[in-house]
């Protein structure tokens, strides 16, 4: 009978850790019949091991980070859904991100609670936090990597409470850029933001959208694309051939290139040669090259804008055509 029960106990953890990165709740095993007294065999004999709280992970005392994600969204309870910059990296708009893991809940959450479990590769602990949310609704939630996550959209609404307005300016750009926002979400979160913390800077960032965003192949290209927005700048084509090489913006009627310099695309002695080569043929074809850097684009708009006017008007003396 003990051997029935425990090769139960372990087909059924298999089973909930195959759909759950590894990970497994108390709760779900014992709903699933088996009994308490075994789930404790189990952490003894070191076939389950205690993450947090009422999660463990199976086979092994180590979680991939999806793992650690869906722990902790086990941990906090029924109805609890994965936030903040957790949410924001599973949905591929922020690159980096460790601790806390942010969890959300219809009713009182608790405290922050140190993980005694680390996710593989890492060695740090990650942290969960609780929160209530007043605000969640059923529509809100999806599942991404199979986990319980907010849509980006009222993830959106919630991280713009957390961050300051020119970072959450950049990570609503970056969301818009990579996934393409809903307009019917946006103005459904529109509503809620009234009154939250936030709530101002979410209605500017949705009020300010760039159009053609998903044009853009990186956060610095977005920057540049904000600032020639502006009415007395022509609108550029982006991201497009000329002379045989991907420019990042270019006005056709000017003669003009303009290319952002940033690490994740111009790294390394093989990159550096080939925007030299590019450089050169296009120059030797007639065009005007401008580089601007992360830096110059962010600290320094006012210099980025006024080089581009200038060049744009030099352009136009030279008899170029529009």
């Amino acid at each position: 009978m003990a051997s029935t029960c425990t090769s139960r106990l372990r087909s059924t953890c298999v089973e909930f850790a195959k759909k759950q990165h590894g990970a497994v709740s108390r709760q779900q095993l014992l709903r699933a019949g088996i009994p308490g007294g075994s789930i404790d065999g189990a952490i003894r004999r070191e076939f389950l091991y205690p993450a947090i709280r009422t999660a463990y992970s199976v086979g092994r005392p180590e979680l991939s980070e999806a793992g650690v994600w869906s722990a902790c969204v086990l941990a906090a309870g029924e109805g609890s859904v994965l936030a903040g910059h957790a949410a924001a990296k599973a949905w591929g708009f922020e690159k980096r991100h460790e601790s806390p893991v942010t969890v959300l809940r219809p009713t009182d959450g608790g405290a922050r609670r140190t993980m005694s479990i680390k996710a593989q590769g890492h060695n740090r602990r990650a942290q969960l936090e609780i929160r209530r949310c007043g605000w969640l609704r059923d529509e809100h939630v999806t599942r991404q990597l199979g986990i319980p996550i907010l849509r980006i959209e009222p993830l959106l609404l919630q991280l713009a409470g957390d961050l300051k307005s020119e970072t959450f300016q950049y990570m609503f750009w970056e969301a818009d850029r990579v996934n393409g926002l809903s307009d019917r979400q946006l103005e459904q979160c529109l509503t809620l933001s009234r009154g939250l913390r936030g709530g101002e800077a979410f209605r500017q960032a949705v009020d300010s959208r760039l159009p053609d965003i998903k044009e853009v192949r990186s956060l610095l290209e977005t920057l540049l694309k904000s600032l020639t927005q502006r009415d007395d700048i022509p609108k550029p084509i982006v991201n497009r051939d000329a002379e045989g090489h991907l420019v990042d913006f270019r006005w056709p009627g000017y003669w003009l290139i303009v290319e952002t310099d940033g690490y994740e695309f111009h790294q390394g002695h093989g990159s550096f040669e080939r925007d030299r080569e590019a450089d050169n043929d296009l120059r030797a074809a007639g065009w005007t090259i401008l580089r601007f850097t992360y830096r110059m684009l962010k600290y320094r708009p006012d210099y980025v804008v006024a080089t581009i006017l200038k060049a744009l008007a030099n352009a136009g003396k030279r008899g170029a055509w529009a």
